[in-house]
């Protein structure tokens, strides 16, 4: 079945089975950093982590992220943060030597029940500890055609840096989960998902919106010109 319009697939998640928090059954593993309000911040189990991002994220895979960071309360996991290293276009515009320094934030959810700005919240202290481990920029992306627009990263005082040119990706669902080509052959060991038992298949031609977050004014040097002085 394909399906062009992906837009509010966040919010459709959020409203079905994203409403309540998801339970943790061991804490033992879990580092808090910090209390947000009556919420335990920090470091949670990875396993819990990617299992609530297969949940409450539209996409439904953890993908390269390594970096979590996540809220909860009475052995209820009520949000997650994901960060990992660049995507190769992003790091070749920097110099090999600060790569380290930058990182994506490439998935991130709340369930309704976490309140209104539960999600500005939780990124805000992740942002607050990327800072004091050294980090200088934090990159993310915004998806139109997902309904996603940036309405986050503008609360958090991200700036808006522009559009990325897109090659288009290509999302099937199978089992319930959404995955991308690189997700599909990792876990099928092949990109032909025409080969599959797919459920729905969504094409994402549109260019994505760029946010930049800066930690460190040392990477005003280094951030590229074509990012710069946009409107957003």
């Amino acid at each position: 079945m394909m399906e062009n319009n992906i837009h509010s697939y966040q919010k459709q998640i959020r409203l079905t089975v994203g409403k309540d928090p998801m339970p943790i059954s061991d804490l033992s593993n879990y580092i808090e950093y910090s209390k947000l309000k009556d919420f335990s911040f920090g470091k949670p189990k990875f396993k819990d982590a990617k299992k609530f991002i297969e949940t409450y994220e539209w996409l439904g895979y953890i993908g390269r992220g390594r970096i979590v960071y996540g809220m909860w309360r009475e052995n209820k996991l009520y949000g997650v943060e994901v960060f990992c290293p660049l995507p190769i276009l992003a790091a070749k515009q920097f110099p090999q030597e600060i790569r380290d320094k930058i990182l994506y934030l490439s998935r991130g959810a709340c369930c309704l029940e976490a309140g209104k700005n539960a999600g500005s919240m939780l990124l805000g202290a992740c942002l607050r500890h990327l800072k004091s481990q050294g980090y200088w920029l934090i990159i993310a992306y915004s998806d139109t055609n997902a309904g996603e627009g940036g309405y986050l990263y503008k609360a958090s005082n991200f700036v808006y840096a522009g559009e990325t040119k897109s090659a288009g990706t290509t999302y099937v669902k199978i089992n319930g989960k959404w995955y991308s080509p690189k997700s599909l052959y990792n876990t099928f060991k092949t990109t032909d998902y025409k080969s599959l038992n797919v459920e729905k298949v969504k094409q994402d031609t549109s260019n994505k919106k760029r946010w930049i977050y800066i930690l460190n004014k040392e990477i005003l040097n280094y951030i590229p010109k074509s990012w710069q002085n946009k409107e957003g």
